[in-house]
């Protein structure tokens, strides 16, 4: 019954914007509900729809979220990082987090899960902590220990894992503000440099920090 009652809705949502198609608040929500309904497919084509319309945050957001769950990786990396750029969020950190562990780069799904905790503690997912232990690492409040070989142990390839700094912006208390321009203005650029160049944001410069 409730998937029926939300197809009448799709339908009723899709004749109002038949005749009010730059009406950007319905087409969101009927993009949010066809997302919920996991049909991927409509639900891009109508968050790409808003998009063309108005840089509306929400929507470029939830055009992540989409290409994630289609297993679009890479486009969802895209949308979320110039989402991130225009306005930080618990949302967008853990969305960049379980895509980053979806493209198998466990150190970076970490640090934005971590960034995910330190804006919103009770995104805490002990299940997804569990995937991350079984790659090597373990979240402990706002502390991440890396567990590497031990002395004279040999990794996988043959060669011995060099203990690695375990030190992030979690372990600075305060300066929120500080770290994200830092993030925002440094470390993603040299992370995503053709993303930034594709949005016009240019690499390079640096913050001067004074007080």
């Amino acid at each position: 019954m409730e998937y029926q009652d939300e197809d009448r809705t799709i339908s009723a949502l899709k004749e109002a914007l038949a005749a009010s198609p730059e009406n950007v608040p319905l087409r969101r929500y009927l993009a949010e509900l066809l997302l919920s309904q996991g049909r991927l497919e409509e639900a891009i084509e109508q968050f790409q729809a808003v998009l063309e319309r108005s840089n509306d945050q929400a929507s470029r957001v939830g055009l992540g979220r989409a290409y994630y769950q289609r297993g679009d990786f890479e486009r969802a990396e895209q949308f979320l990082q110039v989402a991130l750029a225009q306005q930080a969020s618990p949302e967008i950190y853990l969305l960049l987090s379980k895509n980053a562990f979806a493209r198998k780069e466990y150190q970076r799904a970490a640090d934005y899960y971590e960034q995910a905790l330190s804006a919103n503690e009770e995104l805490r997912d002990s299940a997804y902590e569990e995937e991350l232990a079984r790659q090597g690492i373990v979240i402990r409040g706002k502390l991440r220990l890396l567990r590497f070989a031990g002395a004279g142990e040999q990794a996988e390839s043959g060669q011995e894992q060099v203990e690695q700094p375990t030190v992030t912006f979690q372990d600075i208390g305060g300066l929120e503000e500080v770290k994200e321009q830092i993030r925002l203005q440094i470390i993603y650029p040299l992370q995503h440099p053709d993303l930034f160049r594709r949005f016009g944001r240019r690499l390079g410069g640096g913050i001067l920090l004074y007080g």
